[in-house]
């Protein structure tokens, strides 16, 4: 059963990017430096392999303040099919809604589900780390802007079996999006 968000939300996304070529320049490193960091000691922990595994991958080295904006998604290969293991708690303050334990297929509504499906088909399309770009466009007149990092890991070195994220949203944008939702009486 779908878990219901923002009433009246339609979503467009951008096609993701590989982090590193978004990262490249001097405007996006400095703009999104919590996702620099997360991307910087990513790429620390891989080395000379394309992933790190998650079990090397420790949520308690980032910085306090980024983790509730973060989430962990387990890939099953046949689909694939993305399961949230861990939903930041920002995360569920801002939309309204708990998602661990879930399926990306679950979120609402429809267009916000397939872009997240897309953006981590994406990461197993490209093996690499992406940066992403979604606008969510209420009917309620209020526009808001996700910049998700989306981190692959593997266990084998072969397969993208976890799929880490972070997300950045304007202080604005969450605002925003936590009132609409709230008074939508989303649960």
């Amino acid at each position: 059963m779908p878990v219901h968000n923002l009433s009246g939300t339609q979503t467009s996304s951008t096609r993701s990017v590989a982090a590193k070529e978004f990262f490249s320049t001097k405007e996006n490193r400095s703009e999104y430096s919590d996702l620099v960091s997360i991307f910087d000691h990513w790429n620390e922990l891989h080395g000379d392999c394309f992933a790190p595994k998650y079990a090397d991958f420790k949520i308690s080295d980032l910085e306090y303040g980024v983790i509730p904006y973060c989430a962990v998604v387990d890939v099953i290969p046949e689909g694939p099919i993305f399961n949230y293991r861990f939903w930041g708690t920002a995360l569920v303050e801002i939309i309204n809604f708990e998602m661990t334990g879930k399926n990306a297929h679950d979120l609402m509504p429809e267009s916000l589900a397939e872009a997240a499906v897309k953006a981590y088909s994406d990461v197993m399309e490209l093996g690499t780390a992406t940066v992403t770009i979604i606008l969510m466009q209420q009917v309620y007149g209020v526009t808001a802007k996700t910049v998700t990092l989306r981190l692959p890991m593997s266990s084998n070195q072969t397969d993208i079996d976890v799929i880490f994220s972070a997300v950045v949203m304007s202080a604005e944008d969450k605002k925003d999006v936590s009132e609409v939702s709230k008074s939508t009486g989303t649960q």
